[in-house]
């Protein structure tokens, strides 16, 4: 009998934002870059949420980017994107 392993990588979610970059230094595990996304979009919205609760000003351009385990970015969410905003 042979054993199957599957390895699944860790992701990194550092914030940018008018206050500068907070740098992810724990991660998660996840499945792939697809759920690494939807993860990113998550934190983003989380992020821009306690903002405008706490009366702050929350920046479109802000982002969370998403790096892989050897630091490489391979992707990002944007405020823009994470929020639907009409008027």
């Amino acid at each position: 009998m042979r054993n199957h392993y599957r390895i699944v990588p860790r992701y990194f979610f550092d914030l940018t934002n008018g206050e500068g970059t907070t740098i992810d230094a724990e991660g998660a595990v996840l499945d792939d870059l697809a759920a690494a996304r939807d993860y990113a979009v998550r934190a983003a919205r989380d992020v821009a949420g306690a903002d405008i609760r706490d009366g702050r000003e929350v920046s479109l351009g802000s982002f969370v980017a998403i790096r892989d385990e050897v630091g490489r970015e391979v992707g990002r969410a944007t405020f823009a994107e994470a929020l639907r905003i009409t008027c």
